[in-house]
């Protein structure tokens, strides 16, 4: 795999093998490139990520950060998780409104990974 299938790969999966971990050179992630990969991801899905997607009535309701992107242009981050007592009710949400992709992203990586995706270092670049 190229490096570009290998972070595209970790990005949206969240996770890399064995193997791919020892193609991935150089060995961690810049964050220009999450970047890239996301914001390709919002101009093609409008959510990022896409299992985010709006969950109907009764349906498991995705847990954690996800990115929207609004029809005047804004980008919108949410988080959320649902009940204890069930995965179709809706427990906590909140939300905050970016104007910028780059802003929202970042605020996005902060809030899901932190300096690491599965183990794999972040670094600005």
């Amino acid at each position: 795999m190229t490096r570009n299938e290998l972070l595209r790969k970790i990005i949206l999966t969240e996770h890399l093998n064995v193997l791919e971990r020892a193609e991935l050179t150089p060995a961690y992630i810049r964050i220009s490139e999450v970047i890239d990969i996301i914001a390709e991801e919002l101009h093609s899905h409008r959510v990022f990520p896409i299992l985010a997607c709006p969950s109907q009535q009764g349906e498991a309701i995705y847990e954690g950060p996800y990115i929207v992107k609004g029809d005047s242009g804004e980008f919108v981050l949410h988080f959320q998780r649902h009940s204890a007592i069930s995965p179709a009710i809706l427990a906590e949400h909140c939300l905050k409104q970016y104007d910028s992709i780059t802003e929202v992203i970042r605020a996005y990586i902060a809030a899901e990974w932190g300096d690491y995706i599965d183990g794999i270092s972040l670094v600005e670049g």
